[in-house]
């Protein structure tokens, strides 16, 4: 699924939409009476995908310097990889690959792939505070 930030005429489903939801409830809980239906609705609509779409442009400009992810991979099959780097380490079931230390180049497309199944998780979300 993609981020979809939305547009006054492409709204539902939106990080848009969703900001709206939330000020709608935060209206509530602070004014203790729902937001008027007819009071800026339209306007709403603009500001928040104004907002929603310079969120995702500035994510899209930083996702590089911004996340950190680790990925953690189990091996499922025989290593059918080969490297052509006299530097690299085998890579067995048993072996623990510290960065930069393993070197593979695939053979060929069909017959040495390897099967692998692992999770991505975001270890910390840097920013300028």
């Amino acid at each position: 699924m993609t981020l979809k930030p939305g547009t006054v005429d492409d709204f539902s489903g939106s990080m848009a939409q969703a900001m709206d939801e939330a000020f709608k409830a935060e209206w509530l809980a602070v004014k203790g009476t729902p937001l008027p239906a007819v009071s800026g609705e339209e306007d709403r609509k603009i500001l928040f995908s104004a907002i929603s779409k310079g969120v995702v442009k500035h994510l899209r400009e930083k996702v590089g310097a911004a996340f950190q992810i680790d990925v953690q991979v189990t091996q499922k099959s025989d290593v059918l990889m080969q490297s052509d780097n006299p530097n690299s380490i085998p890579t067995t079931s048993t072996t623990t690959i510290q960065p930069g230390n393993a070197d593979v180049a695939q053979i060929n497309q069909v017959s040495n792939m390897l099967k692998s199944e692992g999770t991505a998780t975001i270890v910390d979300v840097l920013t300028d505070e």
